[in-house]
């Protein structure tokens, strides 16, 4: 009631002043008093009713859009999880002179609980420099606080599972950004050039560090990795010129195309064994220091990386090598044979490709055979594949028209799409077991399109191709 008495003075002064001749300005903002808290309030410039709830996080007046949602001074409250719980966000369009500097969000509205931060909730907000989300908190949106110019410190709590798409990209002036343990999942871009962040310690449970992650946090001086971690996207720290050193754990499978670029002063990495996959320019403009030439191939750590010059000839690649990563050989156009070692497991996509005068490849101990890896090696005649290789690329072996034949070992689980496709002259192809261990091969389509053979020769008979 006194609430309504204040509102109904408040216009009364104004008709007067209206009517008096002087300027008559409708202010956007009235302050309201219930004799307790005061809270600012709309005026509007039609017939709506004025409103304000005693309590700022109570909804009691306060009108709802068509998806439920409820908004506040500082806040929009959008239902989410069947009206359990709600999503926050706000800011845009607001004036950012009034909107504060260091914000904290509530942990419930209208007694249910703050459940996430949504999509793009506070991108923008340039005046912003502190955020302090609630606990109960689970997610934080694609771009929820994408370009917060002056945002420098943001504290996440512990019950947060996923990070999404670009959520800090370009906050430049954030310095700490602790990731909590209970997060399994950062979107791509999540943290791009982050400038001030020095220390990251990504959560056991992540499996994947996503595309451009940490691209351009060019203070990054230390990351820890977790076991947890198979894959590592493609651009995930380039530019982190920060990093001197990295220790990739055992259990990541795949480094992605240029994951560690432009890290100019990188000197140091520990490629584990349990890496099968590592692409091209994943170490590109690194520090000098880290790459070690032998015999005019580039190494980096226990990986082939690439050749000084593409006119090298005949190459034997050093004891202790675990892998070549993909396109190392690429159109080595003068190369003639190849001999791996003892111990190198796995050959990447398009390794040799285009190596028109390789005659003869020794391998031994190779289980990975990556797509395309000796596609278009026209002068490649004999390949003993060894026993213990588990799987052979789409096109592998692709328009070797040289080949004649070929023995496929009894381990092989998988022969992908177009493997020996085009190789004319391949007339005689044997696999090591029976024909029912052959039927059990995962063959895709036209592994064998465009070859002579029309069987396959089998320890117990022959099978169809």
């Amino acid at each position: 009631m006194r609430k309504s008495i204040l509102l109904l003075a408040t216009a009364i002064m104004v008709t007067v002043a209206c009517a008096a001749g002087s300027a008559c300005v409708i202010p956007s903002r009235v302050m309201v008093s219930d004799g307790g808290e005061s809270h600012y309030t709309s005026v509007p410039d039609g017939s709506e009713s004025f409103y304000e709830s005693e309590d700022p996080f109570e909804s009691e007046d306060l009108p709802e859009s068509d998806d439920g949602a409820i908004e506040t001074e500082l806040f929009k409250f959008t239902p989410v999880n069947g009206g359990s719980g709600y999503s926050v966000s706000k800011c845009s369009d607001y004036d950012e002179e009034t909107y504060p500097k260091n914000l904290t969000i509530p942990s419930e509205f209208n007694n249910k609980p703050i459940k996430s931060i949504g999509k793009e909730a506070f991108a923008e907000c340039g005046k912003l420099v502190s955020v302090e989300i609630p606990e109960g908190v689970t997610s934080i949106g694609e771009r929820a606080f994408a370009e917060c110019g002056s945002l420098v410190n943001v504290e996440i709590p512990e019950g947060v599972t996923s990070i999404g798409y670009c959520a800090f990209y370009h906050c430049y002036l954030l310095a700490t950004a602790k990731i909590p343990s209970s997060v399994k999942e950062i979107g791509e871009s999540a943290f791009v050039k982050c400038k001030r962040i020095t220390s990251i310690k990504i959560p056991d449970g992540v499996s994947v560090i996503r595309a451009y992650t940490f691209s351009g946090c060019v203070g990054l001086t230390n990351v820890i990795i977790p076991s947890s971690v198979t894959t590592i996207e493609r651009e995930a720290f380039d530019g982190c010129i920060g990093l001197t050193s990295v220790v990739i754990p055992n259990g990541v499978r795949e480094i992605r195309l240029m994951a560690f670029n432009g890290c100019e002063n990188l000197t140091k990495v520990s490629i584990p064994d349990s890496v099968v996959i590592l692409e091209q320019d994943v170490f590109y403009k690194c520090n000098d220091s880290l790459y070690v030439k032998d015999g005019g191939i580039i190494y980096v750590d226990k990986w082939v990386v690439g050749v000084e010059n593409r006119e090298i000839g005949s190459v034997t690649i050093k004891d202790g090598t675990k892998g070549i990563a993909n396109s190392a050989f690429y159109s080595c156009k003068s190369l003639t044979s190849v001999t791996m070692p003892v111990g190198l497991t796995s050959i990447g996509v398009h390794s040799f490709y285009s190596c028109h005068n390789l005659a003869s490849v020794a391998m031994f101990d190779v289980k990975y055979i990556g797509d395309g890896a000796f596609e278009d090696c026209t002068g490649l005649t004999s390949v003993v594949l060894p026993n213990g290789l588990i799987s052979i690329g789409e096109w592998a072996f692709g328009y070797c028209e040289s080949l004649t034949n070929i023995i496929i070992p009894n381990e092989v689980t998988n022969i992908g799409d177009n493997a020996f496709s085009n190789c004319r002259s391949l007339a005689s192809v044997t696999f090591d077991g029976t024909v029912e261990q052959w039927n059990r091969v995962q063959k895709g389509y036209y592994w064998m399109s465009g070859a002579n053979a029309t069987t396959v020769q089998c320890s117990d008979g022959n099978a169809p191709l």
